[in-house]
């Protein structure tokens, strides 16, 4: 009895199919290994493999860190710009965007220290700050929201309105509250005016009451809008 058993377990064993499907890919590279194009297969398969440890590798290495020391020099350093320190404002700022630039605190560091330089008077190294902070990997709209509006203020004030206006409009697209994407519709409409487009510009303000209409500054927007209708001669 004990015999049979045994033999019937072999021949179940024998008769598996996953062990059969094991066999069966086994014996398939043994197959394909013995032709030229095997080895250039491995090759490939390889160089992929290759490929995706660097990308996930390059992702995990550029994620924002969080940092308890890095948390509290940002706090140290936006109280220090609110206070106009010029002493240790861009101390804490160079600290937060080389020692802990791979933190989220230190990537945020770009966008402060852009604030800084630009309430400082010095737009040029504001404009690489800003650019610096929108090139690393923090989810914050509402900051990223700010960056391209300063941008857009900064580049008004060199008199390149071009760069100006693309960048009040990616501010207006990524503006995550209504009362945001209202102003910086507004002062889309604005840089228009300046560049000398006023149809343009008034179009954009004539749309502002049904796109916003519990704005609160609606009342402004109409004052704008009856000053460019006057300049087109729209007014009765």
């Amino acid at each position: 009895m004990a015999k049979e058993v045994k033999r019937a377990r072999k021949e179940e064993l024998r008769h598996d199919p996953i062990r059969e499907a094991i066999v069966a890919v086994i014996n398939f590279f043994k197959r394909a290994s013995k032709t030229k194009y095997f080895r250039y297969f491995l090759y490939g398969l390889g160089g992929l493999l290759v490929i995706i440890i660097l990308v996930v590798i390059y992702n995990n290495a550029n994620k924002p860190r969080a940092s308890t020391e890095a948390d509290f020099a940002l706090i140290q350093a936006i109280v220090s710009i609110s206070q106009q320190d010029t002493v240790n404002a861009p101390q804490l700022l160079q600290q937060l965007t080389t020692t802990y630039r791979s933190t989220s605190s230190g990537m945020r560091a770009f966008y402060y220290s852009g604030v800084y330089y630009q309430k400082i008077g010095d737009p040029k190294t504001a404009l690489e700050y800003y650019k610096k902070f929108l090139s690393t990997k923090i989810e914050d709209n509402l900051l990223r929201t700010f960056a391209y509006a300063n941008l857009s203020d900064i580049y008004v004030d060199m008199n390149n309105l071009d760069k100006a206006l693309s960048y009040i409009n990616k501010a207006e697209k990524l503006a995550p509250t209504e009362s945001l994407k209202a102003y910086y519709w507004y002062k889309t409409a604005r840089v228009y005016y300046l560049k000398g487009n006023v149809q343009k510009a008034k179009e954009m303000l004539a749309e502002f009451k049904e796109k916003f209409p519990e704005s609160s500054i609606s009342s402004v927007v109409n004052e704008e809008l009856q000053f460019l209708k006057g300049m087109l001669g729209e007014v009765n």
